[in-house]
């Protein structure tokens, strides 16, 4: 289990840091590859995970829309009116899916809850993760630095992903050295989780929000001190929503993984399931400093 944890593990750092590092197109190219794997995967598990809870889907129907609508996202990076034509354009027959559908299911009410239950969990995966693109895309077309590297999105990924080994680490480590073991934050939904590792995920994420402030301080949602750490505080938040989210899904599931997609890690929710709510509350940062500043 270790070695294919270690094996998934590099081959993911070695696309992540190619989708930011290597040079345009390259890493363009790269992030679609991934963002149209992961996606498309995504939708699958979370499909699997609420059938279990009675709302059976037209999977692989979600599983291509929402692939589509992540790779027209991403053709934000090129230019926005595209964009905007491109998603015009496709609005059309999107929206007469669903009427003609209706009409044409012979007043079938399992196959029309079908339908709804696979556009709720269209929307539920897809919001995410198209907020995820436009962040990529933000750091791809605004960054100020000559490298032209993707600072923003590695900056967004790395301040949701150590808060949750900052408190993994922590919290295993205070469990194995207090009498009668660490305090559990919600042990009704994640038993692992606990108010020292917590502690101590914050404390990591808020000084690597910090490090990042130090290191580049022309990134807008690190502009000033305060900034970085409240940057750093809502990033680790929303990371711990996120993972304690899917777990309250997956035990309504009864279910442990949400996939076994990455050997030795498990499904790809849950790899990004932190960043459902940090993608959305790193939007709302950058508007935010971007009125301020």
């Amino acid at each position: 289990m270790f070695i294919k944890r270690l094996f998934s593990t590099i081959v993911l750092l070695f696309l992540f840091s190619a989708a930011i590092f290597a040079p345009t197109p390259y890493s363009w190219i790269v992030f679609l590859l991934l963002c149209c794997l992961l996606t498309f995967t995504l939708v699958l598990e979370v499909c699997n995970i609420v059938k279990n809870i009675g709302m059976k889907t037209y999977h692989y129907f979600a599983a291509a829309v929402c692939t589509l609508i992540a790779i027209v996202a991403w053709m934000g990076v090129f230019k926005i009116d595209i964009l905007i034509w491109i998603t015009w354009f496709l609005s059309i027959p999107a929206a007469l899916s669903g009427p003609l559908f209706i009409l044409f299911s012979r007043n079938s009410g399992e196959r029309i809850r079908k339908w709804f239950n696979t556009l709720i969990v269209s929307a539920f995966v897809m919001l995410p993760v198209f907020l995820i693109v436009c962040i990529y895309i933000v750091g791809s077309m605004f960054s100020k630095y000559p490298q032209k590297i993707n600072y923003y999105f590695l900056v967004f990924v790395l301040l949701t992903k150590i808060g949750d080994i900052g408190a993994y680490v922590v919290g295993t480590v205070s469990n194995k050295l207090m009498k009668g073991g660490n305090h559990k934050m919600v042990p009704s939904i994640s038993p692992g989780k606990s108010w020292e590792g917590a502690a101590g995920g914050l404390f990591i994420t808020i000084l690597l929000a910090l490090g990042f402030h130090a290191w580049l301080p022309q990134l807008i949602v690190l502009k000033t001190l305060p900034l970085a750490v409240i940057t750093g505080v809502c990033m680790f938040f929303g990371s711990v929503a996120g993972d304690l989210m899917e777990s309250v899904l997956k035990r309504a599931a009864g279910i442990k993984d949400s996939g076994a997609t990455i050997p030795g890690i498990g499904g790809v929710f849950d790899l990004v399931d932190s960043l459902f709510v940090t993608a959305p509350v790193a939007s709302i940062i950058f508007f935010a400093a971007q009125r301020l500043f």
